[in-house]
């Protein structure tokens, strides 16, 4: 997950965040992979994690949709 607020946006910075299914739950959750990076830098660590074509336009998800999404965790 790339993530954003209206304060980081306003700098340029974005956070890269995976979400980890291990065998126990400490190792399972959300880690922060990178706190503060620009886009093109997150884009490029992203591309060596999950080495996916990655779109050209990135575009908001509605927080509904997020809180939709299933926990892993639980």
């Amino acid at each position: 997950m790339i993530r954003t607020n209206p304060l980081m946006q306003h700098f340029g910075w974005y956070a890269l965040e995976a979400q980890l299914i291990g065998l126990d739950r400490e190792t399972q959750g959300v880690q922060t992979l990178v706190p503060f990076g620009r886009l093109s830098e997150i884009q490029q660590i992203a591309a060596h994690v999950w080495p996916i074509a990655l779109p050209t336009a990135w575009q908001r998800v509605s927080p509904r949709m997020i809180r939709r999404a299933p926990c892993v965790t639980c």
